[in-house]
């Protein structure tokens, strides 16, 4: 009786009761019951977590993007064909494409989106932008026509003996059988390169202007990701360029996105890319340049003096944009020679098109593509999960009261009253002057007519009556 006593007063004497009854009593659930509550406390503190989440939230975002490329500055008289030059925003971003892939710089330039919580979208949008391809045409070179010289036609010369890089860059289209209808051309690169005086490769690129689909744009944790998701641009024959044309060059792309809507509208002004022909031709003049644009030569002077270098030995470069070029082959592989030209033109047209995409317009506003902001939000969440012991103690609980009021439903009705352990607590001897007494009525009734105190019997400690106890004291004294 004091084990199942203890085994209702918590988790010790649960355990208690779990070894004396080895699990082979009722009683046993009721004990286990007990032991599973000790985790409810620490479970329901869990159930209540906190979660962050983007949502939407008041602010600007936006992005740049153009519709049109018009500026340009007039350098000498204005008159002249070759007189008009970029902006000189437009020249620091051509130049440092340009120089860009040899130099020690780790990450590239990025358009600065306007996103006042660092984690913004949005929607589809379209914008003018510069492009290029490049194939390799090394197998094209003549070795043999020139004793001297690696010529490829229609481009630059190597010098066989100690030429190093030769670049050239042009106003006309190449060949269709090569790159196929391209877009409104700016300019065509051809370069030999033989760095090592091993092996010469050749490269052909058009760098051209097209109309790019985004679909896909986001900033998250203000570094923006604008993925090119669709490019089109005019392929036509009426749109060919001409070095010096006096005509718009116009691209009408066959669908028209702005802020993530589709306008159906053709004749809408958003929808039509124009390139303003004075501005086409400063772009022209400028990479074109023998001085300032892609080109320039790289060489081997045996007979050179150069500073820090050994008498008789010396590399000549003459321009800023081969000594770029050829610094970034030699630190390359020596097999990658073609790999490093195509990187140093996608990146002066990565460079281009921010340029094109920030400059302001002249003739009417350039619309930027506006965005939805997001911020961090901090949300309650429910882990009912950490409610299942919970849950399982209360209808434990529920289930072992009522299976025990079921399986105790024929006892006597004592368990409510102390006297039924008091009464069957008597001495021996007194138990046998009452009758049997089954009912705790008839208990009370029969301890109404009796006095006992506790004494010390040869069994222990029990209630007996005045007699039996004179009776233990006599046979003590004698």
């Amino acid at each position: 009786m004091e084990i199942f006593d203890e085994a209702s007063r918590g988790v010790f004497g649960s355990v208690k009761l779990l070894f004396h009854l080895r699990f082979h009593h009722f009683a046993s659930a009721g004990a286990l019951i007990t032991l599973v509550a000790l985790s409810m406390d620490t479970l329901a503190q869990n159930v209540i977590g906190t979660i962050q989440k983007l949502e939407v939230t008041e602010g600007i975002a936006t992005l740049p993007r153009s519709t049109q490329y018009n500026t340009f500055l007039n350098y000498g008289t204005g008159k002249n064909l070759g007189d008009p030059l970029p902006w000189p925003s437009m020249v620091s971003a051509i130049n440092y494409g340009m120089s860009y892939t040899g130099s020690l710089f780790w990450a590239g330039s990025s358009l600065p989106p306007v996103c006042q919580t660092g984690n913004c979208t949005y929607g589809t949008y379209q914008s003018l932008v510069v492009e290029s391809r490049c194939i390799n045409v090394t197998e094209r070179l003549d070795w043999g026509s020139y004793p001297d010289v690696y010529y490829l036609p229609g481009g630059p010369y190597l010098r066989k003996a100690d030429g190093k890089l030769n670049i050239s860059t042009t106003a006309t289209y190449p060949p269709t059988n090569r790159f196929g209808h391209i877009g409104p051309l700016i300019v065509q690169f051809q370069a030999i390169a033989n760095p090592f005086f091993e092996q010469p490769t050749a490269i052909q690129c058009v760098v051209y202007w097209a109309v790019a689909k985004f679909a896909q744009t986001k900033v998250s944790n203000y570094v923006l990701d604008d993925p090119i998701t669709d490019l089109w641009t005019n392929t036509t024959k009426e749109a060919e360029t001409e070095y010096g044309s006096q005509e718009n060059i116009v691209i009408h792309p066959p669908e028209c996105w702005v802020n993530g809507t589709e306008i159906k509208n053709a004749t809408d002004e958003r929808c039509e890319y124009w390139i303003h022909p004075t501005a086409q031709t400063g772009l022209q003049n400028f990479m074109m340049s023998s001085n300032l644009g892609m080109a320039g030569r790289a060489e081997y002077h045996s007979n050179y003096t150069g500073w820090d270098l050994p008498k008789d030995e010396g590399l000549y470069v003459d321009t800023l944009f081969a000594n770029a070029v050829y610094d970034a082959m030699i630190e390359a592989p020596r097999n990658e020679s073609y790999e490093i030209m195509e990187r140093v033109i996608h990146n002066t047209t990565i460079m281009m098109t921010q340029g094109v995409r920030q400059l302001p317009g002249v003739d009417r506003a350039t619309f930027p593509t506006n965005g939805t902001v997001y911020a961090f939000e901090t949300f309650y969440k429910i882990e009912f999960s950490y409610l299942g012991a919970t849950h399982f103690v209360v209808g434990s609980t529920i289930l072992f009261l009522g299976f025990t009021i079921y399986l105790t439903r024929s006892d006597h009705p004592w368990k409510t009253s102390p006297l039924p352990l008091l009464f069957h607590g008597l001495d021996e001897n007194d138990r046998k002057t009452v009758a049997e007494v089954p009912h705790m009525v008839g208990m009370r009734e029969a301890a109404q007519q009796m006095r006992v105190k506790m004494t010390v019997t040869p069994v222990g400690q029990r209630l007996a009556t005045s007699v039996t106890t004179s009776g233990y004291e006599r046979t003590r004294n004698y």
